[in-house]
């Protein structure tokens, strides 16, 4: 307690003052390395949630190839109607399959390690 005592008035409130700016800027940058994290797991969030959709849009596209080859087979006087529509929704499951396929080379990941699956079979 001698080196206090020794320490005038104001030189003790400057060195409140001084310790908590270093508190402070301290508290300030945790905050931004924090919020540049999130940013980067943001852009992995958009990155899933095109993915997701994009996915889901092609799960809906099998539904109506399915749909229509039943068409086909149940009668066939909506052959041609249904073979439009079979050859719509394939083009349309081969041009999403494409940016599937274009996403993954892009994000350097496997699917597995983004959807978090296994690698191999357990």
């Amino acid at each position: 307690m001698n080196i206090l005592a020794n320490i005038s008035i104001s030189k003790k409130i400057s060195l409140i003052i001084a310790i908590m700016a270093a508190v402070s800027i301290a508290i300030g940058l945790i905050g931004y390395a924090g919020l540049a994290n999130m940013g980067s797991m943001l852009d992995q969030v958009a990155l899933y949630g095109t993915l997701a959709k994009t996915g889901a849009r092609m799960n809906q596209n099998l539904i109506i190839m399915n749909r229509a080859e039943y068409r086909m087979g149940m009668d066939p006087s909506e052959m041609g109607e249904a073979s439009q529509v079979l050859l719509g929704s394939s083009k349309q499951f081969e041009e999403r399959l494409a940016i599937v396929e274009k996403t993954f080379r892009q994000s350097n990941e496997l699917p597995s390690q983004i959807f978090g699956m296994p690698t191999k079979p357990t």
